[in-house]
């Protein structure tokens, strides 16, 4: 009789402490989820700046998961100073080797793009339409490309030189890319006095026998 009252004993306890343990891993799941919608609503932009060039630390910072660190007040003007204003050489990599350029005058900047981005195997097709400054025509555009969550891989960037100044429509390729990894991808225009502002940032995954038809 003893050993049935003991054994009933021992099984309260450790009921009693399941539901203990329930209660508290549920308690801080809630904290946990109320941390990420309070970054969600607030009216500051919380990224830590990082990576290993001041582009990629912009994109990274305005990339779909900004709603982490401060949601839509985490936008061009906001990820730019951040970026700028990182002293932390180990963390921000391109303050040892970039230097800080003169400000342009926006009325000679060219417009931003829109890009169009499709992916295929091991591969990617940017899409873009040129648009001029009212008084300075584009000379050139520059395309980059990162991993989109392996920044330290750096950043790949090309220059397409402008041959027809009327030409409308282009396109680019974009090879040796690893399937199932995610890439952001970006194109800025140049013309004699400034370079544009990014255009919208495209993150794409390359899939294995993905094929890219294009009409020739």
């Amino acid at each position: 009789m003893d050993n049935l009252k003991l054994a009933l004993l021992i099984l309260l306890i450790l009921l009693f402490g399941l539901v203990y343990y329930i209660l508290k891993y549920k308690k801080a799941k809630e904290n946990f989820q109320a941390s990420l919608v309070k970054y969600t609503e607030t009216d500051k932009c919380n990224f830590v700046p990082w990576g290993s060039s001041r582009q990629g630390c912009i994109n990274r910072c305005r990339s779909d998961d900004k709603e982490y660190w401060g949601g839509d007040s985490c936008d061009l003007p906001n990820c730019r100073k951040i970026c700028d204003d990182c002293e932390d050489g180990n963390r921000c990599k391109w303050q040892k080797t970039e230097t800080r350029v003169a400000p342009v005058i926006r009325e000679q900047m060219p417009p931003n793009l829109e890009l169009r981005v499709v992916a295929g195997d091991g591969e990617a097709v940017a899409f873009w339409e040129n648009r001029n400054n009212d008084n300075y025509k584009n000379t050139s555009f520059i395309i980059k490309w990162f991993k989109t969550y392996v920044p330290d891989d750096g950043v790949s960037v090309d220059t397409i030189e402008i041959r027809d100044p009327d030409k409308r429509n282009y396109k680019y390729v974009i090879g040796n890319l690893q399937n199932n990894e995610t890439y952001s991808i970006a194109v800025f225009c140049s013309n004699t006095h400034a370079i544009s502002e990014p255009s919208n940032v495209v993150m794409v995954k390359p899939t294995q026998n993905e094929k890219i038809f294009m009409p020739e």
